[in-house]
């Protein structure tokens, strides 16, 4: 007797919900998404201790 191996019922089906799950789910996520936008850690964030003023210096270097 020979036995007959078939596939199973709806796996072409659940593959192709599964693929169109995850275009549904790329397109409803890009459609929502919002534009984000830099920020400087220095206008979001302050350090206590550091003073708002900016310093310059000058320098000598010797020996180079």
């Amino acid at each position: 007797m020979k036995t007959q191996t078939t596939a199973l019922p709806g796996t072409r089906q659940h593959r192709l919900l599964k693929s169109w799950l995850i275009v549904g789910i790329t397109v409803f996520s890009l459609a929502f998404a919002t534009a984000s936008e830099a920020a400087r850690i220095k206008e979001i964030a302050s350090i206590e201790g550091v003073r708002s003023n900016q310093l310059t210096g000058f320098g000598l270097i010797v020996g180079l």
